[in-house]
């Protein structure tokens, strides 16, 4: 295919490009760019070899590298050597006694979203979902607390954001940033919006800081920690989980009530089960686990639509993957959005089905088969974190809610997502 082609493709479609690649090229596809080259691995066995197994042979990919115009270098985009350091630092806010303490603060803060809803109102369900993940996120992982207007100044911002990311992907991107264009201008207003944000949230937690507290500011903030001294770097990294955070919890949790919504059958079988464990009580550590239907909703949902559909990494140095040769500069990007869509690995595999999940099959699948979170090094340090919100989070709505979309029309899909 010209490279023109592919670029434009590249920018506005690339789902529909790498799917186009996997069905008609296998699974190692390429994708001429011109003056470099762009493979797409499509099979469990290449994507451990690459994500995991031949790591250090490869950087992050070129998007992601872009988006430290954005997001400065916290732990999403640092380099390797750095993020092992902020990975091992930032470790104790994500253990799983951190994880388990968070499940009252997601119920409380839920509970309270939904009091004002109305029995036949018109609902954004993705809106209402970025916004209650954004406020737990503040308290549980960053221990601060933010206003509903703020998560919907964060929401607007990450929208712009999103919308002319493709801006950054342009050669000479770095220049573009800094000229009049009114592209440029949007989203370096948006930005703005993020940093003021952030570092309102990290003064708010200055003062409060205590040696027994586990959250990331305190972690970040703690006069033994390298970070002292370094503002920017605290506001980086808090900028990096606020925004990763929130944009994976909300975007399953609206997949998922499309998903109900769709299956009135299954719906039903899940309120018995909210009925069953629940009894009308509230979810708490002692009954979370006993909600296996609704975290197979969740896995599911992470499956079809994943967080980070696309994954990209540049090698280092000429290097092979399944025999096949990688030179240096040249970029391999992984798709979990097609992976995940193969009937090879799933069975029956464009149909949403959370009961594929009974028994525990995520912990018996070969890695590199599904990998919502990535894999690898740079595995999303808020895996179980996000798992945890999202099934509290659907368990207490659904207790007294039940969502149906008042349109057949399609629902777009917007690759949005800045958590790989």
């Amino acid at each position: 295919m010209p490279s023109a082609s592919n670029l434009t493709r590249l920018w506005q479609s690339p789902l529909e490009l790498f799917a186009d690649v996997a069905r008609t090229q296998g699974d190692w596809g390429h994708i001429d760019l011109g003056a470099k080259s762009l493979y797409l691995a499509s099979h469990p066995d290449l994507v451990r070899e690459l994500l995991l197994e031949r790591a250090s042979q490869f950087s992050k990919g070129a998007a992601l590298e872009r988006t430290r115009v954005v997001l400065g270098d916290g732990l999403l985009t640092c380099s390797a050597d750095l993020h092992r350091k902020q990975r091992r630092q930032l470790q104790p806010a994500f253990t799983r006694d951190r994880v388990r303490a968070s499940i009252d603060t997601a119920m409380s803060y839920t509970k309270a979203a939904t009091e004002r809803w109305t029995d036949g109102q018109l609902l954004d369900a993705s809106a209402e979902m970025m916004t209650l993940a954004q406020r737990i996120i503040a308290r549980n992982v960053l221990g601060v607390a933010i206003s509903e207007q703020d998560a919907r100044t964060v929401g607007d911002a990450l929208d712009t954001l999103v919308q002319k990311f493709g801006w950054l992907l342009v050669p000479g991107s770095a220049i573009l940033w800094h000229l009049p264009f009114p592209a440029m201008r949007r989203m370096q207003h948006a930005r703005k919006a993020l940093i003021d944000l952030t570092r309102r949230m990290v003064e708010e937690r200055r003062g409060r800081c205590s040696t027994e507290a586990f959250d990331v500011l305190s972690i970040l903030l703690d006069e033994d920690t390298q970070t002292t001294g370094n503002p920017s770097q605290v506001a980086d990294q808090v900028l990096t989980l606020f925004l990763a955070g929130h944009d994976t919890t909300g975007n399953g949790l609206a997949w998922t009530w499309q998903a109900l919504s769709n299956n009135p059958g299954l719906e039903d079988r899940w309120h018995q089960e909210l009925d069953s464990v629940l009894a009308g009580g509230e979810v708490n550590n002692a009954n979370y686990d006993d909600l296996k239907l609704t975290r197979q909703l969740v896995l599911e949902s992470l499956r079809l639509f994943p967080p980070a559909p696309a994954i990209g990494r540049t090698a280092l140095e000429v290097t092979s993957l399944g025999g096949h040769h990688v030179g240096r500069g040249d970029i391999v990007e992984v798709c979990p959005w097609t992976l995940h869509r193969d009937e090879r690995f799933f069975a029956n595999a464009l149909e949403y089905d959370p009961d594929r999940w009974a028994g525990g099959l995520e912990k018996t699948l070969p890695a590199g088969r599904y990998i919502p979170f990535g894999l690898g090094p740079r595995l999303c340090i808020g895996m179980h974190y996000a798992l945890s919100v999202s099934v509290v989070t659907l368990a207490t709505i659904g207790q007294r809610w039940r969502l149906h979309r008042c349109a057949n029309d399609p629902v777009d899909v917007l690759p949005r997502s800045i958590t790989l």
